[in-house]
């Protein structure tokens, strides 16, 4: 809670001055002048009071400041029950309207802080994917009330400016010690935390654009990133997944779902929106749902023979989720096992764990293979991009996955002889 105050607009002043009522709170300071003023030498700064001794028609001004004083603490405290961090123009609005008009009338409050992230999370829902609305509304909304429970209060916008120990400290404290990972362990990789500051970021800018609350700095929100291991399934690997057996349906339609994917290079949201339409005589003709550009690309024998079993359709999986988890499994039926070191930062401490491949392939993994796979087969990069949809060199490069251990046995007959 905060409680308000008055002081003389001119201290030094030789006539009478300005009374300002002052209030300050969640870093901020409103001022607003008085009608009322007072000689400085009538002046008790002690008790923000006018002196009534020998000069009793000042009492009427402190009966007026008196009122002034319980309407500024009256409003602000109603902005607090409803866990809302005024803006100094809205405190101000609703400071009047109980001064001047019916003091019975509760003032007219704007949402609280969970109704705008309501409204935000539907906003998106029209603009980006489902699977990053979940990023939002699942995963940034989970991690948000773990760290409100913390402070024992509804959170605020306020709490996320820069503070000593804040929000943000122990959000970041949060996300990097205590919240639970993909792997039932505690703390969070630096790409999920930077993702989690990330769409952070987008919602105060997104309440900043609509004027929903003033603009304030988001410096100190770090979006911390490390290079993740992502990998890629050579020729003889994606033949291994081809020629397997498999019995189960579920993961035959995703098997056959994955090989298009390394195959024509498309995302898991263009795959699951695949209709008979996009097929073009021998190739694929679709406008990419993320970057709404339209893309041709050849079929050979594998998509095409694919296509016939479906009737020129693709199976729907349940959600990305589960055909990551599908793939994995068929991954590891084909033995694509190879071990890898990989090495995670927690916090200060450096985590190196060795996993098999095929735990760390994903939806992406298609996309990532057909790229590179071109690539080291010779085919041109702006040639490759022209399929893949890549707008720039450098977003394409960050999808090849080329390590030295490949390029010294591609390109050493070249250039080492």
């Amino acid at each position: 809670m905060s409680s308000s105050n008055f002081y003389l607009k001119d201290a030094n002043a030789k006539n009478k001055t300005t009374i300002v009522l002052s209030i300050s709170y969640s870093g901020k300071r409103l001022r607003i002048p008085t009608n009322k003023s007072v000689n400085p030498n009538l002046w008790n700064k002690t008790k923000q009071r006018a002196k009534t001794n020998g000069y009793p028609e000042n009492a009427d001004i402190n009966d007026a400041l008196d009122e002034m004083a319980v309407a500024m603490n009256s409003v602000y405290n109603e902005f607090v029950r409803n866990h809302i961090d005024p803006t100094k123009i809205e405190l101000k609005k609703a400071y009047e309207q109980r001064l001047y008009n019916d003091r019975n009338v509760p003032i007219v409050v704007k949402k609280s802080f969970w109704d705008i992230f309501d409204e935000f999370v539907e906003y998106k829902k029209a603009t980006v994917s489902n699977d990053v609305v979940k990023d939002y509304n699942n995963s940034l909304r989970k991690h948000w009330q773990k760290v409100e429970s913390q402070l024992g209060r509804k959170l605020r916008f306020s709490d996320f400016q820069n503070k000593p120990n804040g929000f943000v400290e122990k959000f970041d404290s949060y996300l990097t010690k205590d919240a639970i990972n993909s792997k039932g362990k505690k703390g969070l990789m630096p790409n999920t935390i930077g993702k989690q500051f990330k769409n952070t970021k987008a919602f105060l800018n997104y309440c900043f654009d609509k004027q929903i609350i003033e603009p304030f700095s988001l410096k100190h929100m770090v979006t911390v990133t490390e290079e993740t291991y992502k990998v890629f399934l050579n020729q003889k690997e994606l033949d291994k997944i081809q020629n397997l057996e498999i019995d189960d349906k579920k993961l035959d339609e995703a098997r056959d779902l994955f090989l298009v994917a390394c195959n024509v290079g498309l995302r898991y949201g263009d795959l699951t929106s695949f209709k008979p339409i996009h097929i073009q005589e021998d190739e694929i003709e679709i406008t990419m749902s993320k970057t709404t550009q339209k893309v041709t690309i050849p079929m050979n024998t594998v998509v095409r023979t694919i296509l016939n079993k479906y009737k020129n359709n693709l199976p729907k999986p349940k959600s990305v989720t589960d055909f990551n988890h599908d793939i994995r499994t068929i991954a590891e039926l084909a033995k694509i096992n190879q071990e890898i070191e990989i090495v995670h930062k927690y916090g200060n401490r450096k985590v190196t764990e060795v996993v098999r491949k095929s735990e760390l392939i994903s939806s992406h993994t298609g996309r990532r293979s057909f790229c590179t796979n071109l690539f080291l087969a010779g085919m041109p990069a702006e040639v490759i991009m022209v399929f893949s949809g890549h707008k720039t060199a450098s977003s394409f490069m960050r999808y090849l996955k080329i390590d030295s251990k490949i390029a010294s046995k591609k390109y050493k007959k070249v250039y080492f002889k």
